[in-house]
């Protein structure tokens, strides 16, 4: 017919429903972790995780985003700043690259170096290479962002030399910005296979108002959910950070996909929690899901898993506190289990319900279900969106051509072309959704055969239970 392709004319929702489809078949959920400094970032991955994989030592990290990610083995890839990579497939050789990468120098702990790193160095650094010229970066340049909220308020411990330190930082790296690791990509073969599907990218942290860098921003558009985390200890609920990051663009669309896990909770008994529960309820009612408000302990669970795998739980505790190793709580809930009122069984389980983390498991299982299936409901929208288009584009050629036409028999010709045309792609859609539906409703539907199949394994569970046990 010699018109235009009308494909052209919906590129980006065609774009948009290959990406959406291949995160259907990828079955992946991507988990961005962010938080307050000492939220214990790090502790909670490896927790959830059920292995210690990042160091946990670290009271501050740089600007790297780092990415978690099944695979067969261990494998780190580096990514700096300059363009450079760096692949690494030794253990050991890996958790050291992460320990020197992930922490700071202590002279520079309590800056933020995030910021420094990603707005002043490496930015200045790029620009100066696209000129050709060696980095140069003005007292102006430093002053300006000494000025800006989120520098001036990330001074939350009042250091008296807090610009000086600014400064001595970005001199002594400015030369060396193309070093600076801006990502981590690290693949681990997790214990447990359940997670063969997660992805978690750690941020490197937020701005001392809750904002993020644009690094960031791009993980959290992309991220199935979104877990903030923030310490309970010394300090009440409400937090400008958390408040300022939630108002953030990026999160903003996001905001349904969004966790607020309040951390360090060991050393709180049961009455102090339900009064924290209540505060935290009633502080961002309306705000966020109330099953997206999670009091959790990153330690308790470690400790857990760590003393599950330990063939004499009593030997390992000794070892623990003769190495200065072992948190004061861990002795509390050991003397709770064995001491005259323990019932000396159940020390590890009273560690887990210490640390509430199958309340994490639990919210985001159920959650990343429903997000999976709300994102193939979105895929199905999109295609026929896009037929919607199609069928309209050419609706209006048969209209066009049919007013210019010269010979009515081969315009007649062609309108059959087109209406064939129509015919198959009405059949496609009706094809598809039928198909799509068929599968997953009714009594012999997916879901619905799914949900029989788990009921009877639970009655024969249940079933094989001995009633006086």
């Amino acid at each position: 017919i010699k018109f235009p392709d009308p494909t052209e004319k919906v590129v980006k929702l065609l774009e948009s429903i290959r990406k959406k489809a291949e995160k259907v078949k990828a079955d992946r959920f991507n988990i961005m972790i962010a938080g307050e400094s000492k939220s214990g970032k790090s502790t909670f991955i490896n927790a959830y995780l059920g292995v210690e994989l990042l160091p946990m030592d670290v009271k501050q990290c740089t600007s790297a985003i780092i990415e978690i990610k099944y695979g067969s083995s261990f494998s780190l890839k580096a990514k700096y700043a300059g363009g450079r990579e760096k692949s690494i497939t030794d253990e050991k050789e890996a958790r050291d690259f992460l320990k020197k990468n992930a922490a700071l120098d202590d002279q520079y702990r309590g800056i933020p170096v995030p910021t420094i790193n990603s707005e002043i160095l490496v930015k200045s650094g790029l620009r100066a290479r696209e000129k050709g010229k060696n980095i140069s970066i003005s007292d102006a340049d430093i002053a300006a962002m000494l000025a800006s909220p989120e520098v001036q308020s990330a001074n939350i411990h009042n250091y008296p030399d807090y610009e000086n330190r600014i400064r001595d930082y970005i001199n002594k790296r400015k030369d060396r910005w193309e070093e600076i690791v801006t990502g981590i990509e690290i693949a681990f073969p997790f214990p447990n296979e359940d997670f063969r599907g997660i992805h978690i990218i750690d941020s490197p942290g937020i701005h001392a108002r809750g904002g993020v860098a644009e690094i960031t921003s791009k993980y959290i558009e992309n991220a199935d959910a979104i877990i903030f985390l923030k310490p309970v200890t010394g300090q009440s609920l409400e937090s400008t950070q958390f408040s300022q990051f939630m108002e953030n663009v990026s999160v903003e669309r996001n905001k349904g996909a969004l966790f607020l896990v309040l951390t360090h909770i060991a050393d709180k008994n049961g009455k102090d929690l339900r009064s924290l529960e209540e505060e935290a309820q009633k502080q961002f009612s309306g705000k966020l899901d109330k099953d997206h408000i999670l009091f959790v302990d990153s330690k308790a669970e470690l400790y857990a898993k760590h003393f599950a795998g330990t063939e004499n739980i009593e030997d390992e505790l000794r070892r623990l506190k003769d190495e200065k190793d072992l948190d004061p709580f861990v002795l509390a809930v050991h003397s709770e289990a064995y001491g005259p009122i323990g019932d000396g069984g159940d020390f590890i389980e009273k560690l887990k319900e210490k640390s509430r983390f199958n309340k994490i498991y639990q919210s985001l299982e159920a959650f990343g279900r429903r997000a999976h299936y709300l994102l193939f409901a979105d895929l199905l929208d999109q295609i026929i969106t896009l037929y919607g288009k199609l069928w309209n584009d050419l609706d209006f050629n048969i209209n066009l051509l049919r007013q210019k036409a010269e010979d009515p028999n081969e315009l007649a010709k062609k309108i059959a072309e087109v209406k064939q045309d129509l015919d198959k792609i009405q059949n496609q859609i009706s094809r598809g959704v039928d198909r799509g539906v068929q599968k997953f409703r009714g009594d012999e539907g997916y879901i619905s055969k799914t949900a029989k199949e788990e009921v009877e394994d639970f009655l024969e569970k249940v079933g094989k239970i001995a009633p006086d046990s």
